[in-house]
């Protein structure tokens, strides 16, 4: 058998082959299936949202489990002297919740606009986040802390927490002070 003709016997054996496969079909398995269901499943609400933010640092270890959770997104690149838009979610946990309200504080160089007040919600909706808008204006360059306290009644309970939300303005931190090279060590004396 010549050249050209073993080389026609491989394209034609090959093409069986694959033709072989197609239409054959191994059953997944069980932890595969699952993992596919549970991907297409419809996302709530809050699990939407809390795809496109960040969570806010609280300030202390809660004693206990949340009746909240606060997250939060930059809605552009923090410039100077600009009004930034911070999205804020508060995420309700697993207990109905009767009442939240909150507040936010910016320190020394980040300018508040509006009010500081989160609106009160009264019986938000189970597994709803319940979605604020305020708006800061870096005056400077660094590394500014806008604070936020929300509070929560539920369970016939009243538990407040705080969160820090960093914003990187400008240029961000300014350099430190210059770093001074080690002094060579003196020779030992003889």
């Amino acid at each position: 058998m010549g050249r050209q003709a073993r080389a026609w016997v491989g394209v034609v054996m090959g093409t069986g082959l694959l033709l072989g496969g197609c239409g054959r079909h191994e059953p997944e398995p069980a932890s595969v299936a699952a993992a596919t269901a549970a991907a297409r499943k419809p996302l709530t609400p809050a699990e939407t949202l809390s795809r496109s933010l960040v969570a806010a640092v609280p300030a202390a270890r809660p004693a206990g489990p949340l009746a909240a959770q606060l997250k939060f997104g930059l809605q552009s690149r923090p410039e100077l002297n600009q009004p930034l838009e911070v999205k804020l979610a508060i995420l309700p946990g697993n207990l109905p919740i009767e009442r939240v309200y909150g507040k936010v504080q910016a320190e020394e160089g980040l300018e508040l606009q509006g009010s500081a007040e989160l609106p009160e919600t009264v019986k938000p909706a189970e597994g709803q986040p319940i979605v604020h808008s305020v708006y800061v204006v870096p005056r400077r360059d660094g590394l500014f802390i806008l604070t936020a306290t929300v509070t929560v009644e539920a369970a016939g309970q009243t538990n407040s927490q705080t969160y820090s939300i960093p914003i990187i303005a400008g240029e961000g931190m300014p350099e430190g002070p210059a770093r001074v090279p080690a002094a060579a060590s003196p020779a030992p004396a003889r």
